[in-house]
């Protein structure tokens, strides 16, 4: 038998090609959105939203019945709008 010599060099078939996976400096259309979003509106997004006075454990009675109150004259304002809606159709 001959002896084999050392292993030709594979030319890389994707040489002139850029890694999309390995490359950091590729965005794409979504990203670079993001991107943008992040820079222009994520600041004025709050991380928690406090909580009224009457939502907390254990609320007086009174700052609970305010925001009681408060939930319910804005369903009372939905269901109004709703009705009006119908109405017209």
């Amino acid at each position: 038998m001959t002896e084999k010599g050392p292993a030709l060099p594979v030319k890389d078939a994707f040489e002139g090609e850029m890694d999309v996976w390995g490359s950091s400096n590729v965005k794409g259309v979504n990203q670079m959105k993001f991107e943008a979003f992040k820079t222009k509106q994520m600041p004025k997004v709050k991380a928690v939203m406090t909580p009224l006075g009457g939502q907390s454990f254990n609320p007086s009675a009174a700052a609970h019945k305010g925001v009681l109150n408060k939930v319910l004259r804005e369903e009372v304002t939905e269901i109004e709008k709703a009705r009006a809606l119908s109405l017209k159709n």
